[in-house]
């Protein structure tokens, strides 16, 4: 009798202060190329330079190397670690990126959006730049949130023109650009 006494506070203590259980991220069903870059704030192809850990989440930094909608800077900041379900980003690894932007404008993705490694991004990038949608200049030219700097920081434009900087290329209507003048690329 000693021992069902003794057993049933210890399976009590055990049960209250167990670690609670985990749950995998479970996404639904991967959501098809197009139909993700429209529902994404931001897309774009960037390297990470720097991932930077706070109390409460990480910072990855990234260096954009192609604007495919609505990046009109050479650095983005992207927020993880929320959840279970955020991408877990390498430094100096090259991501194509689908973002989203919370109420505060704060950048954030998760491992159930489109976003992967560059090298695994090929056929994707080539579906993105098929569609009709991804039209290279918007009818009119749109005038950016700031304005733009004289910084030459050049973008091969989708038009193929080169811009001073992404900023400039934007306020020119042009949606789509790679880093560098464009007589330097292949």
């Amino acid at each position: 009798m000693k021992t069902i006494k003794f057993i049933f506070p210890c399976l009590f203590i055990i049960a209250f202060f167990a670690p609670s259980p985990t749950f995998a991220c479970r996404c639904t069903d991967t959501i098809p190329v197009f139909q993700s870059y429209l529902q994404a704030s931001v897309v774009y192809v960037g390297k990470v330079v720097a991932v930077i850990d706070s109390a409460h989440h990480k910072e990855i930094v990234f260096e954009v190397y192609q604007n495919i909608k609505h990046i009109y800077n050479t650095k983005v900041i992207l927020h993880v670690g929320h959840t279970s379900c955020d991408w877990h980003f390498k430094k100096d690894s090259t991501y194509l990126v689908y973002a989203n932007k919370d109420k505060h404008g704060t950048l954030t993705t998760n491992l159930c959006t489109r976003t992967k490694l560059f090298s695994e991004a090929k056929n994707e990038l080539k579906e993105l730049h098929s569609h009709d949608m991804m039209d290279c200049k918007v009818l009119l030219p749109v005038e950016p949130s700031e304005k733009c700097t004289e910084k030459y920081e050049p973008v091969c434009g989708c038009d193929g023109q080169t811009y001073g900087n992404p900023c400039i290329a934007h306020s020119n209507g042009v949606n789509h650009w790679i880093w560098g003048e464009c007589r330097n690329l292949k």
